[in-house]
């Protein structure tokens, strides 16, 4: 992922669009496994709980993955969900100012 989605020559910022998108899509393909991993953090923490047996250990563990890891997995998602979505918002925006310049271009040559 070596992209530079943004650059600033000369005082102004250019997006390569094309980097920016691909960029969210790994980012994307990424949140997408949060669920999965929870799951397998979930299983490993259970299973160990489970090794223990009945003890204040297994209590514990299962206390870490239902008060903390739970809850940090779901907020770590939230924010890169977040992220992801108000930066296509921006590219987004950006692309549309781009396809309105360029039309305010072409409609002053067709003056």
């Amino acid at each position: 992922m070596g992209e530079q989605a943004m650059s600033a020559e000369n005082g102004r910022w250019s997006i390569d669009v094309a980097a920016a998108q691909q960029i969210l899509a790994t980012v994307d393909s990424t949140i997408d496994q949060f669920d999965t991993d929870a799951r397998a953090v979930t299983e490993v923490i259970q299973a160990a709980s489970s090794a223990v047996g009945a003890s204040q250990t297994a209590t514990a563990l299962i206390t870490l993955v239902n008060d903390v890891l739970t809850a940090d997995i779901v907020a770590a998602k939230a924010h890169a969900v977040n992220a992801s979505t108000q930066t296509s918002v921006a590219v987004n925006a950006y692309i549309q100012g781009d396809l309105e310049m360029a039309q305010n271009a072409a409609n002053k040559v067709d003056l």
